[in-house]
């Protein structure tokens, strides 16, 4: 999942990442985090590589979330986005661009963890992941990869399209 958090404030893109890294989203899901200090530079990474969340700021330094959100729209309609801002002054405007959520500044964990539970409400069973233990340490597995598992003591064995895999309980 391609996570881009634009925001002109280097601590805030910064403290948002180190926040999503640690949820338990996380954990569930294949996740790569990209930060932009501005709706022009994201725009055009947008426009290249496609992505399924987006943390905008609304007040930025050289130009307004909601209008790079406008023309995020022009181009990626399905695109999950969340505003992150210090004022409702602009929820409507929010909703006007199809915005998930707005996030009002500062937001706390479980404001975030809260949203981050409707996010995986919205992304199909196919981005989302498991972790399994395994005799060399844990396994990442896509939970649309498995077939199916069974346990035979003290083995538990998790079969999946490509292979079988060993898993130790």
């Amino acid at each position: 999942m391609r996570i881009a958090i634009v925001d002109d404030c280097e601590n805030e893109r910064n403290e948002l990442c180190k926040r999503l890294s640690q949820s338990s989203f996380s954990r569930s899901y294949d996740i790569g985090i990209c930060g932009y200090g501005n709706g022009t530079d994201f725009l055009n990474e947008a426009m290249q590589n496609r992505f399924d969340l987006v943390f905008m700021d609304i007040y930025m330094e050289k130009e307004n979330g909601i209008d790079a959100a406008q023309k995020l729209r022009e181009f990626d309609r399905d695109c999950l986005l969340v505003f992150t801002t210090t004022s409702t002054d602009h929820a409507l405007d929010g909703f006007r661009v199809r915005a998930l959520h707005y996030l009002v500044k500062p937001y706390s964990d479980e404001e975030l963890d809260m949203l981050l539970d409707e996010i995986s409400q919205k992304i199909s069973v196919e981005e989302k992941y498991v972790e399994i233990p395994s005799a060399n340490g844990s396994l990442r597995v896509k939970l649309c990869d498995i077939l199916y598992a069974e346990h035979f003591k003290p083995v538990s064995y998790t079969h999946l399209r490509a292979h079988e895999t060993e898993l130790h309980l």
